[in-house]
């Protein structure tokens, strides 16, 4: 579904509409507004017949007219089924006969042949399919057969252009909702502005949610993007803008290539899959925690043992490593085993216990005499391709008897393992990035996060890595950061530049009733133009009378995940939850003294 709505919004993207009010005098007088509308898409020109509208108040069967004219605060013009044959949905022809052929002329085809790829009576039309995904119902079909076209289309526009958000209400004047009554009936129309009667509009909702999360699914993906590219990328924000929501959409999106809705389903994928960890960083989180360190091993019949072992980052680096090892490993594994097979049988020469040294006898032999690496070792490097670290001169041995052609373990098709770029993301979500010295929890990895693939020098030393840490190309981190809050230290300049930075603002929720008075008021708490950016989400945020001078809104503004609760649990969120970080905004000097008035005044 999401690349049908996908390929709407970029038709609706490259349609241009040109409204030309040609209304005369007699026609002004008599309640009446016409006009004509230029269609543009790649390079062709359309144009529709007169179209008429008339005042709401001087037309039968409209349902509460004064109720939309004060919604609307100004006078409403709907079609004039005076002027146009009122379609009532007898049948889905009516598209052809009656519709389509009052808006074009007679004698334009190409432009009826246009008119149908918006919507037709197999319900593959644009906007059938970005309305209702090509539902047959009446509900739907009766949508564009009761309005003119073009004011359904620049609805359309405006709901992508707000990317799902709430849009001005002007686009919803002219256009008519449904009617009372049945198909035989003359029926009364009513507003699909829902504020008008608070009725469900099921289509428009469907619409906005349908471009909400077609344009999310766009943004997962520029961000990926940027991943991509970075490796590394900090979503950042106020409180409540869901930004660990979004890293793990993002994550899913990289690793799975979806989205899902379910967030309970969401946890268990993600969880339950190998490509995917999540940490929460502290201010007592340090390198040992989350790179390398010490622990003790005890069992009951032994000493304890001091081990260095990898933390989260570095084992999680070395399973996106691995994932990454190619090339000829099937016929080294058969290779090596018949040679490990002669070794232990005594063919070649036993193995004691202790670590041996490698090397070639007169004969071609493979011996093993000094305590250095063991072959075991020699071959788990091998196949990960480490030639480069300190075994490497056991490695060539190895690997130089076995290609011996006169050798018994000769290998038939080898090409030695390398690394190349995976196509296995490996995702690590670090939530709350900030809250911990990031400096002295990633050390040395400051510059591995810059310079992938290469070796740095580790504190510690582990057997099967020596002292060096490699984060590969396919391991993605993704941080998130709480913009207020100021009881952490800031992200120094060094890890700011390998990091990139991806603002989550809260957004303009279209809430009912008593949530949206609520969020409303503490909106104005940050932010001096809020009903400005409610309709246009692109404008600059004012800082309000009740902000400190050194906080922007959008560093503070309280997120919409606060809001997104109802009824008793909305209630309850207020008191224990929203009340009380404004409250802590006070005593922490990013709201003034002067907010609490207006903060006390959200408990009546």
């Amino acid at each position: 579904m999401g690349d049908k709505i996908l390929e709407c919004i970029s038709f609706f993207k490259e349609l241009e509409i040109f409204e030309i009010d040609v209304t005369t005098e007699i026609e002004l007088s008599n309640h009446q507004k016409v006009v004509e509308v230029e269609y543009l898409y790649r390079g062709q020109s359309f144009k529709t017949q007169k179209l008429y509208y008339k005042n709401i108040l001087r037309q039968e069967n409209i349902r509460n007219p004064k109720n939309i004219i004060n919604y609307f605060q100004e006078e409403v013009y709907w079609l004039d089924i005076e002027k146009h044959d009122w379609a009532k949905g007898t049948g889905e022809a009516e598209l052809e006969k009656i519709v389509i052929e009052e808006i074009a002329h007679d004698d334009d085809h190409n432009f009826k042949r246009f008119l149908r790829k918006l919507a037709n009576n197999q319900k593959t039309g644009f906007i059938q399919r970005i309305t209702a995904d090509g539902k047959p119902g009446q509900y739907y079909h009766n949508f564009e057969n009761n309005n003119h076209w073009h004011d359904i289309i620049l609805l359309v526009k405006q709901i992508i252009d707000k990317k799902g958000s709430k849009v001005n209400k002007k686009y919803f004047s002219k256009l008519v909702f449904r009617w009372d009554g049945n198909k035989n009936t003359y029926r009364r129309r009513s507003s699909l502005a829902k504020e008008v009667e608070w009725k469900s509009r099921a289509f428009v909702d469907r619409l906005y949610h349908n471009i909400r999360s077609v344009q999310n699914r766009v943004r997962y993906m520029e961000i990926t993007e940027v991943l991509k590219q970075k490796k590394q990328i900090i979503l950042q924000g106020p409180p409540g803008t869901g930004k660990t929501r979004e890293a793990k959409d993002i994550a899913e999106q990289l690793i799975f290539g979806t989205v899902t809705e379910d967030k309970k389903e969401q946890k268990v994928k993600l969880e339950e899959n190998e490509q995917y960890k999540l940490v929460q960083f502290h201010p007592a989180y340090s390198y040992e925690d989350f790179v390398r360190g010490i622990v003790v091993k005890t069992d009951v019949s032994t000493t304890p043992e001091y081990k260095t072992v990898n933390k989260t980052l570095g084992a999680f680096a070395k399973k996106a490593n691995e994932s990454n090892l190619t090339g000829g490993v099937d016929d080294f594994d058969r290779a090596w085993e018949e040679l490990i097979q002669d070794i232990n049988d005594g063919t070649i020469g036993k193995i004691g216990s202790s670590n041996v040294d490698v090397s070639i006898n007169s004969q071609g032999n493979i011996r093993f005499n000094s305590p250095v690496a063991t072959y075991e070792k020699t071959y788990e490097l091998y196949r990960k391709g480490a030639t480069d670290l300190k075994y490497e001169t056991y490695q060539k041995i190895v690997l130089n008897y076995l290609k011996n052609p006169n050798g018994k373990y000769k290998l038939k098709n080898y090409e030695a393992p390398k690394t190349v770029d995976s196509n296995t993301p490996y995702v690590l979500v670090i939530d709350e990035i900030n809250r911990a010295n990031l400096p002295a929890v990633l050390g040395e990895l400051i510059y591995a996060l810059e310079y992938r693939g290469e070796q740095v020098e580790s504190l510690y030393s582990t057997l099967d890595e020596g002292n060096t840490l490699i984060l590969p190309e396919n391991l993605y981190i993704i941080g998130t950061m709480n913009t207020s809050d100021r009881s952490v230290g800031h992200i120094d300049y060094a890890i700011r530049r390998r990091f990139a930075f991806v603002d989550m603002l809260p957004k303009v929720l279209a809430i009912d009733n008593f949530e949206s008075v609520i969020f409303e008021k503490v909106a104005a708490l940050f932010i001096k133009n809020f009903k400005e950016y409610q309709e246009d989400n692109t404008v600059v945020l004012q800082r309000s009378e009740y902000l400190s001078e050194e906080f922007r809104p959008e560093d503070v503004w309280l997120g919409h995940s606060y809001f997104i609760k109802t009824g008793s649990d909305f209630l309850t969120r207020k008191k224990y939850e929203i009340i009380p970080i404004l409250k802590e905004y006070i005593n922490d000097g990013i709201l003034k003294e002067t907010a609490e008035a207006e903060i006390n005044s959200l408990l009546k």
